[in-house]
């Protein structure tokens, strides 16, 4: 992956058992850090911060249950994305 130039990949996976996530989020923070490739995992920001994962993407309806920062910083993140 990394001698095409790829920096940073998002990880979107939809439908997944749990297991099947830990799995699948394990498998593909390995890879990215063996070449160097900065991982977002979209949504799943727990097994994210927990499998250790570059970043999270988090969409709109995800800000306020994700318990990563107080409620004032969360409002200047999402006025900083408008």
């Amino acid at each position: 992956m990394a001698p095409t130039g790829i920096q940073t990949i998002q990880l979107r996976i939809k439908g997944y058992l749990a297991y099947a996530l830990t799995t699948i989020i394990r498998e593909a923070t390995q890879i990215t850090r063996s070449c160097n490739i900065r991982l977002f995992i979209n949504d799943e920001w727990e097994l994210a911060i927990r499998l250790g994962a570059y970043g999270i993407h988090l969409g709109q309806e995800n800000l306020h249950t994700a318990d990563l920062l107080p409620p004032s910083s969360l409002q200047s993140a999402k006025q900083g994305c408008d």
